[in-house]
C-alpha cells in the first residue's frame, strides 16, 4: 500500500435503531468473556465488495465503476435477524456475524456488476462469492470460545430490524489508532422498483 493509497469498499449504511439493536447484542455477546475484537456501533455496516488500497489518481475511475455498476439495481428490503460465526464448520470461528435476509437479489446483481466494472478498471475480482452479513466481530483468540457459541446460539432467535436498501456508499476507511474510521466518500441512490 502506498503512503497516500485510499483504503475503500461499497457498503450499504445501516438505519440508527438498528446499530443500537445491533449494538445491545454485542453488549450481551460480550458478557462469554471471549477474546474478540467488537465491531463498534458507528462502523456496523452491511459490505457489498471490497475494494482494497486504491491511487488517488484512480480514485475517479473506480467511482465511475461503482455508478456504471449501479445501473438497473432496484432498491431492496432487507432483514437483519440471527448470529452465526464464519466459518461455520471450522473449530475456531474467525468472525461473528449478523444474517441477512429477504429479496437478496438486488444485492447479488450489484455485487456481480461491481466485480464486472471493478475489474475493468484493474480490480481484481474475489473468487468467493457473495453472502451478505453484518461483521459483529473478529475473533482474537480461543478463550471462552464455548461460552460464546452458546450465546450465539441465544441470538441466533432474535430479529434485530427491517431496512430499505435506498442508496449505497463509495466508503474510505481511514485506520486509527483506536481502530478503523470509516467515511462515505460518496453515495448512489438505487432506483425505485418499477410497478
Amino acid at each position: 500500500m502506498g503512503k497516500h493509497d485510499l483504503r475503500c469498499f461499497v457498503a450499504i449504511e445501516l438505519p440508527n435503531n438498528l446499530r443500537k439493536r445491533l449494538a445491545r447484542e454485542i453488549g450481551f455477546l460480550q458478557l462469554a468473556g471471549a477474546s474478540v475484537k467488537w465491531t463498534i456501533s458507528e462502523n456496523l455496516h452491511l459490505t457489498v465488495r471490497f475494494i482494497g488500497d486504491v491511487h488517488p489518481e484512480d480514485m475517479m475511475d473506480v467511482q465511475s465503476a461503482v455508478a456504471e455498476a449501479m445501473e438497473g439495481v432496484p432498491r431492496t428490503r432487507i432483514t437483519v435477524r440471527g448470529m452465526k460465526t464464519l466459518p461455520e464448520n471450522k473449530a475456531t470461528p474467525r468472525i461473528i456475524v449478523a444474517g441477512v435476509e429477504g429479496n437478496l437479489d438486488p444485492l447479488k446483481l450489484l455485487y456481480n456488476n461491481l466485480q464486472q466494472a471493478l475489474g475493468q478498471v484493474g480490480i481484481r475480482p474475489e473468487r468467493k462469492g457473495y453472502r451478505p452479513h453484518i461483521t459483529i466481530g473478529r475473533v482474537r483468540g480461543d478463550r471462552e470460545l464455548d461460552e460464546l457459541r452458546a450465546k450465539i446460539v441465544e441470538s441466533n432467535r432474535n430479529e434485530f430490524g427491517q431496512f430499505d436498501v435506498k442508496q449505497i456508499h463509495l466508503m474510505m476507511s481511514d485506520m486509527t489508532e483506536n481502530g478503523p474510521v470509516y467515511s462515505p466518500m460518496q453515495s448512489f441512490h438505487l432506483k425505485k422498483n418499477l410497478a
